[in-house]
């Protein structure tokens, strides 16, 4: 009877405390080793938690995160903001993964293919990333492990930003954003490369304050500081 209790202690409490996100979601991507799920919602990414407790079905079948492919429509249900404790999608589990290069290789009905463009790092990885956002004050852009993330400093928080021409609408957490994962190609790793920023636009600083390195777990910290009264509009290019 006490066990019996418990575990109908344990429901509610799972029930009562997790968040119903039924908005029309659509697979990005699955990073199967970060355990992060990428999806479109209305032409914005938002990135969530999966981790091997999360229960995922299907097409009403009961199936792992890994079979989630890009395409599928979902809804998700949430223990809070960032993590997900149920997955329910709909669509074709054995269809593959597209890829930057599958988009770019079908050209429009009736048209000569043209010859593809370049993608930077396709085969090793993307190795430039060009930030774009509305900046009022102090904001460290941070990137590691293929991910990006932004901590705010004062007045205004940044907004209108999209990486590598990615809108993207982030979660707020206090004055930290949730991760940006939608690089395609996946983001080539730091390693001993000499990474440089460039900044394109903008009237104020943009600058590299910390170099990845063994020391903060390979972390690239770019500083971005507009003083003057307002907002502004910044472009900077990091490459490695």
């Amino acid at each position: 009877m006490k066990t019996l209790l418990t575990t109908i202690a344990v429901a509610l409490s799972l029930m009562l405390s997790s968040v119903d996100a039924t908005a029309d979601y659509k697979v990005v991507s699955f990073d199967k080793v970060a355990g992060v799920l990428t999806v479109d919602q209305n032409g914005t990414l938002k990135s969530f938690r999966i981790s091997n407790f999360t229960d995922v079905t299907i097409n009403g079948v009961k199936a792992s995160a890994d079979q989630l492919r890009a395409g599928m429509m979902i809804a998700l249900t949430l223990s809070n903001p960032q993590t997900v404790v149920r997955v329910v999608a709909s669509g074709n589990p054995g269809t593959s993964t597209t890829s930057a290069t599958d988009i770019l290789a079908k050209p429009p009905a009736g048209r000569t293919p043209a010859p593809l463009p370049r993608l930077v790092g396709a085969v090793n990885g993307t190795r430039r990333i060009m930030i774009k956002m509305r900046v009022d004050g102090q904001d460290t852009v941070k990137i590691r492990d293929g991910q990006l993330w932004i901590e705010h400093g004062g007045w205004g928080k940044p907004d209108a930003i999209s990486i590598n021409g990615v809108r993207w609408q982030p979660n707020w957490e206090g004055k930290k954003t949730d991760m940006f994962t939608g690089f395609v190609p996946a983001l080539a790793p730091f390693a001993n490369s000499n990474v440089s920023i460039k900044k394109h636009l903008g009237r104020g600083d943009a600058k590299l304050i910390e170099p990845p390195t063994n020391a903060n777990d390979n972390t690239l910290s770019i500083y971005i500081n507009d003083q003057r009264s307002g907002s502004e509009f910044y472009e900077v290019r990091i490459s490695w």
